[in-house]
């Protein structure tokens, strides 16, 4: 029986980012149903970001798309068989073209199930001409979820190019496509998200997602005390008095000392009037109307419809509707002020916005704690026409801005032959007030059915929010996304049936995949007469997002540099999301990245100098359309100015977006300029960012007057080796690597002098800032942070393999020399350096070619030791026993340092253990790795743990320090950053609590998996990073993984991390794994759980004390103290004499005599310089003293390189009451007979750690070294010892 009804029929496939495209078309029975809107997807965009790759148009999936010949018949058709794509498994989707479906019969009835009978047509070159619709496919989609009538289409009529073929060759029951209502119950599976996902982790991100919906989102008992504070403050709206018409000058009816929001400006023609009442309407408008508002940061706005006498003719004009707005708010100030039932009452700016102020009521009550309620005044829609406010348009005459012509009519400027410059971000201003309820009923009703992808536009707030993009002129606002999301949803990029998380994702695919500052994107299709198209925006505005009336641009105030920081964190949000390392949850949403955070160099200007900025750069744009906010018309053309002349050195510039103050009701607006300064990011790309030379274009070149028009003076013509002669410009000499990296600095000093009248005195600069902390003290040693010594270093070492290799005369042959010093992976805070002493400050040992210190000079100079390994020929002779062993490795470095003398002529000592080589100036300690060894100690007779010590020392070791040095290769910030961590933990005294390779592994976590949206391109930003996941990782419920080496696998991550859930209390508290070193062999000892928490602390206190002196640089900040351990905690404090401190060069202030330490220059002549005492530094035999004497009462704290004080705490434990025995009485003294012991029974012979006799123990203990003892009166002591 046939019917009338209507049958909906959906194609549909996915693209590489896993959105789901679908395109429906419908018909009754008889119709000959055509898929509509394929005109709008051609082979790349059924593919998005996929390219064809050859003539036929099969894409890198695999899909075969021939458009239709007539776009206007809307096209398609069917799909016919998968095919293959080249070196892919699987294949793609093949379109034919011009394909119907004619539907013959609809039967059954409500409730069953449904039937689909597809038919094939004749077989042609092999391949079938159609095949399946993908019904299959909607089937499982929507399985167990549908009620529908049964469809039966049967004799599927195929039309291709005018043939005609018919046959029922088979039948296949499906069921048919689900409709609207129903697809919002249908969980959709996001297939890229699933494959890369282990399938627990993906269950476990969506309750974590659904546990921070849970926290951010209103209550309903709050949101019933906001909708009572609301009516609460209708009412009062309504009471209102109506006061009869004022002039907008006059503001003498307003309460002394109350002050109207609105900069100074020019005066508006007398008899411009408006009259004030209760406003003609109160509507909640913004996030929380379209239950979009999160927590803790709540605010409301309510829209204030002005009363109908307020506004007269032509004001929108010359700022007369937005100064009316302004006037308006102050009335409404004056009559709430006193109103007990508000809270206080301040001002605020809209957007960041001078000219549209807004008044900021707090709430009171007990569910409605810090809640802001933002009155929003705007005039009625009916009152202005849209087409006024054509972006090109000019609105604000220049002839009223002139102070010669005030006064004159506006006809006089508008009669000018001159056209008039246009003001397209003052339009704009007034076009959202006039919009923004139909922007809000836009966004309401497309959601209102979806809670789903509400959720989603919640955390697309929360991650603006977390990288502080989402407040101030021109931010990326939650209401951008949410419009943004309604655009996809009307394109059909985003669906109903996504989750919360697909919605995130769809929204930072397209962010991440689009450029709306060369293609913008706008919701209107079809324009009318007089609207005004795409270009029209793109001439006048940086970013282009239009709106549903086709008038209003979204963001005009935008810059295209913060757009392209938007879309840049939206790719590097994506990446996130599919490591498997990183939880994307703590990353983007629960992990603040701050602005300083995410660049590589900042620099901040003084707001002063933005006026004449804007007058060069933009002339008159600031008066004319910002409304003399010089900071923000500048910021656009500066940034533009900078762009240019960096070039590819940098892959984003982006000025810091300002909060809008807040000001009490009787003071003055503040001016734009409030924040003193304007601050810069920069983002490297290392590869050229400090290239100390700009190759411009050939001589012959039209381009070559552009090029001398930006770089002015500094451009000169230069011929290049490969013989071209060029325009370029040189900046500096570039000696040091640490001077190459101050480049940019020189670049942003000249552009900004040169076009935009700024000094360079108004300029600071934080790139390189922490480099005095790198820089050698010592004399003859050139500028620098200390890349070049370590360069040498390798070098010198290289040239050592070499000799080594090429011995005769060894039993074995030396197959690899491994280095194991930090320096020889780039990480060693000082380097050393060449070093000869002169033989006079120093006693000569038992040998005459080596060195020691004399007791009455100062300590000479510290001269490390570089470690390095020997791998030797396998061999089967080596013997079984230890002893033996030790015994033929100590005859190995013998027989070692004999041929490097004779061979070549270089000075050796040798021990059982190792053998030290004085080449060039440095010391490298060589020891032969016996294979045997660590088969015998894994025997019976064997030590378990120097078993373990030898596999992390002759395994592990290498193995780190290869994949550590490579790493300096591919980030060039590595190592300076790196070394900067280890600086910083050993002025705060915790280098011997915390492994060298812990740090090394951090610093290389953040080069690999950055938290900013690319790995950082400065030591300054890997130091801070360093900090940042210190301080904010979460080590106690976590492994810190890092794809070292390779990434790692999806097993293996699983196995560590259920090992680790299972064995937490055994594990180390600082847990961090690679994939050739799963077990965190490094940590296993240090740092304890007590000193993590410590480090924890130490970093987010230094990090905030850096940040801060990053974005608001003033004369007196001392940007040191992050740097300065704070030794009031400890117990007691050792103080040393400099006379005994051999690195007392290297600490962190400079010392005020630098005593002499004995070195010469290189020696010349045939004579071989003896060898200095090698790693020779008392405090460090003090401390291993002073360890071996008092572990058991106390921790002693240092700072290895240069520091004169020791902090000493006592241990708790130590401060227990314990049972005498002679065994334990040293540094004891007995306690209370009353005592309880640690066993808990009370006893009348108990002895407690007596501080005082240790303190005199350990000051009789360095005497000579020690200068002093102290105890801070306010120490953390406890226990009930004597003083």
């Amino acid at each position: 029986m046939q019917c009338s009804t209507m049958i909906t029929i959906t194609l549909s496939w996915q693209d590489v980012t896993g959105d789901v495209i679908e395109l429906p078309c419908a018909g009754h029975v008889g119709d000959e149903l055509q898929f509509g809107g394929l005109e709008d997807y051609d082979a790349d965009t059924m593919v998005r970001g996929t390219a064809v790759t050859n003539k036929d148009g099969l894409n890198k999936l695999g899909v075969l798309v021939n458009k239709p010949k007539s776009k206007s018949k809307g096209g398609i058709m069917t799909v016919s068989r998968m095919r293959n794509a080249p070196g892919r498994r699987g294949g793609g989707i093949h379109f034919l073209p011009r394909r119907k479906v004619k539907v013959i019969e609809i039967r059954g009835a409500k409730g069953k199930s449904v039937e689909l009978v597809k038919q094939k047509s004749d077989v042609k070159n092999g391949e079938p001409a159609a095949e399946d619709v993908r019904f299959d496919q909607v089937k499982n989609e929507a399985k167990n979820k549908m009620e529908g009538s049964e469809v039966v289409m049967e004799n599927m009529e195929v039309e291709a190019n005018g043939d005609e073929s018919a046959g029922r060759v088979g039948e296949t029951r499906a069921r048919g496509p689900p409709q609207d209502e129903e697809l919002l119950e249908v969980p959709v599976v996001d297939p890229e998200f699933a494959t890369e996902v282990d399938p627990g982790r993906e269950r476990l991100l969506r309750l974590q997602v659904e546990e921070l919906l849970k926290e951010v989102k209103l209550t309903e008992k709050r949101r019933a005390g906001i909708d009572e504070f609301v009516q609460v403050l209708r009412g009062l709206l309504a009471d209102l008095p109506t006061l009869p018409p004022v002039q907008l000058d006059d503001t003498s009816w307003l309460p002394a000392g109350l002050c109207v929001p609105w900069p100074p400006g020019p005066a508006l023609p007398s008899g411009v009037r408006m009259s004030l009442g209760p406003p003609a309407e109160v509507k909640i408008v913004g996030s929380y109307a379209t239950s979009e508002v999160i927590r803790p940061d709540i605010c409301i706005d309510l829209m204030l419809t002005m009363p109908k006498g307020s506004l007269q003719e032509r004001d929108d004009l010359n700022q007369r509707y937005l100064r009316k707005r302004a006037v308006y708010l102050a009335f409404l100030a004056a009559h709430l002020k006193e109103e007990r039932r508000l809270g206080n009452l301040k001002y605020t700016w809209l957007s960041g916005n001078c000219l549209k102020p807004a008044l900021l009521v707090s709430s009171t009550g007990k569910n409605i704690r810090n809640i802001s309620f933002r009155l929003l005044p705007r005039a009625g829609l009916e009152r202005f026409k849209p087409s006024r406010f054509h972006p090109i348009r000019n609105n604000v005459r220049p002839s009223w801005l002139s102070v010669a012509a005030q006064d004159t009519d506006i006809a006089t400027a508008t009669s000018s032959t001159e056209p008039l410059p246009p003001t397209p971000c003052y339009n704009a201003a007034v076009l959202n007030d006039l919009f923004l309820e139909k922007h809000t009923r836009l966004i309401l009703e497309t959601f209102s059915s979806a809670p789903a992808c509400r959720d989603g536009l919640i955390l697309t707030r929360i991650w603006l929010h977390q990288r502080q993009l989402h407040q101030g002129r021109g931010a990326f606002s939650g209401f951008l996304a949410a419009m943004l999301a309604a655009y996809l949803v009307s394109t059909g990029q985003l669906s109903f049936g996504f989750d919360s998380w697909q919605v995130f994702r769809c929204l930072l695919s397209h962010l991440a995949t689009s450029d709306w500052t060369k293609q913008g994107i706008t919701f209107v299709k079809n324009l009318t007469l007089g609207m005004p198209i795409l270009q029209d925006f793109h001439t006048v505005y940086d970013v282009v997002f239009v709106d549903p009336t086709g008038y209003v641009n979204l963001c005009a105030d935008m810059t295209a540099a913060t757009y392209q920081r938007v879309s840049r964190e939206a790719q590097h949000a994506l990446s996130v999301i599919k490591d498997s390392l990183v939880n994307p949850l703590q990353t983007l949403l629960l992990s603040s990245c701050p602005f300083v955070l995410s660049f590589d160099h900042i620099f901040s200007v003084k707001a002063g100098h933005m006026p004449a900025a804007s007058e060069r750069l933009a002339p008159n744009k600031a008066r004319l359309d910002y409304g003399g906010d010089f900071v923000a018309a500048s910021l656009s053309p500066l940034c533009k100015l900078l762009s240019r002349g960096f070039g590819s050195r940098v892959h984003i510039l982006d000025h810091m977006l300002i909060p809008p103050p807040q000001w009490e009701l009787n003071d003055l607006p503040p001016s734009p300029d409030h924040m003193g300064i304007v601050t810069f990011g920069l983002t490297f790309d290392t590869a050229c960012a400090f290239s100390v030379l700009e190759r411009g274009p050939e001589a012959d070149m039209p381009e070559v007057k552009p090029f001398r028009e930006l770089w002015g003076p500094r451009a000169e013509l230069r011929r290049f080796p490969d013989g071209g002669v060029c325009e370029a410009v040189l900046w500096s000499p570039g000696v040091t690597v640490a001077q190459r990296r101050l480049v940019p600095k020189l670049i942003v000093e000249h552009l900004l002098c040169l076009h935009g009248g700024i000094p360079a005195s108004a300029i600071t600069y934080m790139g390189g800032f922490l480099d005095p902390i790198l820089q050698s003290r010592i004399k003859g040693i050139e500028e620098g942070t200390g890349e070049e010594q370590l360069t040498s270093i390798i070098q010198s070492f290289d040239e050592l393999c070499r000799q080594l290799r090429g011995l005769e005369g060894l039993p074995l042959v030396v197959t690899a020399t491994v280095g194991t010093h930090p320096a020889l992976r780039h990480t060693e805070v000082f380097p050393p350096h060449p070093t000869w002493l002169n033989p006079k400050s120093c006693c000569t040992s038992g040998t005459c070619d080596s060195l020691a210190p004399d007791p009455n000079k100062p300590c000479p100079a510290y001269v490390p030791a570089i470690t390095a390994q020997l791998r030797l020929e396998g061999s089967g002779r080596w013997p079984t026993c230890l002893s033996a062993i030790a015994r033929i490795r100590a005859a190995f470095h013998i027989r070692l340092a004999t041929l490097l003398r004779q061979s070549h002529a270089l000075v050796c000592q040798v021990s059982q253990s190792h053998v030290d080589v004085y080449k060039a100036g440095l010391v490298f300690r060589l020891s032969v790795v016996a294979s045997r060894e660590l088969t015998v100690q894994r025997g019976d007779g064997g030590d378990a743990e120097r078993a373990a010590e030898l596999v992390k020392d002759t395994c592990y070791t290498p193995l780190h320090g290869s994949h550590i040095c490579g790493l300096q290769g591919e980030f060039p910030a590595f190592s300076s950053g790196c070394r900067l961590a280890r600086r910083w933990l050993a002025a705060h005294l915790l280098s011997d609590h915390v492994p060298v390779e812990a740090i090394e592994l951090v610093a290389a976590r953040v080069c690999l998996h950055s938290i900013g949206h690319q790995p950082p391109g400065s030591p300054e930003a890997v130091f801070l990073q360093i900090l940042f996941l210190l301080a904010n990782f979460d080590w106690q419920s976590a492994p810190l993984l890092i794809n070292l080496g390779r990434p790692f696998k999806q097993n293996e991550v699983h196995s560590i991390e259920s090992s680790f859930l299972e064995s937490r209390e055994s594990l180390p508290a600082m847990f961090i794994g690679t994939p050739f070193i799963p077990r965190s062999s490094w940590t296993t000892k240090h740092p304890t759980p007590q000193i993590l928490r410590r480090l924890v602390l130490l970093a987010r206190e230094s990090l905030r004390i850096i940040q801060e002196a990053m974005i608001q640089p003033l004369p007196d900040t001392d940007i040191w103290q992050a740097f300065r351990p704070p030794l009031s905690l400890y117990d007691a404090l050792i103080y040393l004499l400099p006379w005994h401190l051999p690195r007392h060069a290297e600490a962190l202030d400079k010392p005020a005599v630098l005593l002499p330490r004995g070195v010469q220059p290189a020696p010349s002549g045939l004579s071989l310089p003896q060898l200095p005492p090698v790693q020779y530094d008392p405090v460090e035999q003090f401390l291993k003293e002073l360890r071996a004497a008092y572990d058991d009462f106390a921790l002693f704290f240092h700072d290895r390189h240069g520091g004169d004080v020791i902090g000493v705490l006592w241990k708790p434990q130590a401060f227990l009451g314990y049972p005498f025995k002679p065994t334990h009485a040293a540094a004891r003294n007995s306690v209370d007979s009353t005592a309880t012991s640690t066993s808990g029974i009370s006893t009348s012979a108990c002895i407690s750690a007596n501080m005082a006799t240790i303190l005199a123990d350990v000051e009789l203990l360095g005497h000579g070294l020690v200068r002093c003892v102290e105890s801070p009166k306010n120490g953390s002591c406890i226990g009930d010892g004597e003083q």
